[in-house]
């Protein structure tokens, strides 16, 4: 037997069991899952037997990878974007994690084909500095990074020279360029862009 509890969030219900909350699940998947909320008494701890707490188990996973899955089908999403997508709707770090590994497997994710995609997206928008810090952060892990940059720069036909000028030309046209003031803007507007020391 183990130990579940039904917190009733507007039409749904956040079902937590003894190692901690789990997802969110409507009346009518926790029915099928085979436990009626009607007959148990909301916000308080009831026994379920072994089978029951596994289905109810899967149909959180199920629910959440069908969910990643309708997303991916619009986008492309990195595992960290993903991760913090579910962990906002309320999903276990264990039904997060099993997720994302069965979107890896089924190539719903891809870390090579979404960086490929997020570099040419903002190549000309930022420095390499950026595009590799965000990369990072969204969970990206490649064997070389800075290399996949130089080759989407060498197909695209830019430069990290070129799109700082541009960048400048854009932000700062009519703006005298020796004026200190202007100086230190520039710096501080390349630095936040991603260009190394400002330059």
């Amino acid at each position: 037997m183990q130990v579940v509890r039904l917190e009733q969030v507007r039409n749904s219900y956040r079902v937590s069991m003894e190692d901690g909350p789990l997802g969110t699940l409507s009346r009518r998947e926790l029915i099928d899952s085979g436990l009626n909320p009607d007959s148990l008494t909301a916000d308080s701890e009831h026994l379920i037997t072994d089978s029951v707490a596994d289905v109810i188990r899967e149909t959180v996973y199920l629910k959440a990878y069908e969910s990643c899955v309708r997303m991916l089908a619009v986008s492309e999403y990195a595992p960290g974007e993903i991760r913090y997508k579910l962990r906002f709707r309320g999903y276990a770090d264990t039904i997060i994690e099993r997720v994302v590994e069965e979107l890896y497997a089924n190539n719903y994710i891809n870390d090579e084909r979404y960086a490929e995609s997020f570099v040419r997206s903002y190549a000309r928008r930022k420095g390499r500095r950026n595009l590799l810090i965000e990369l990072e952060q969204k969970g990206i892990s490649l064997r070389d990074p800075e290399a996949l940059i130089e080759r989407v720069y060498a197909e695209e036909g830019i430069t990290e020279d070129a799109v700082r000028d541009a960048l400048l030309e854009k932000k700062f046209r009519g703006a005298d360029p020796e004026d200190p003031t202007v100086k230190r803007r520039m710096r501080e507007f390349l630095y936040r862009k991603g260009f190394v020391n400002g330059t």
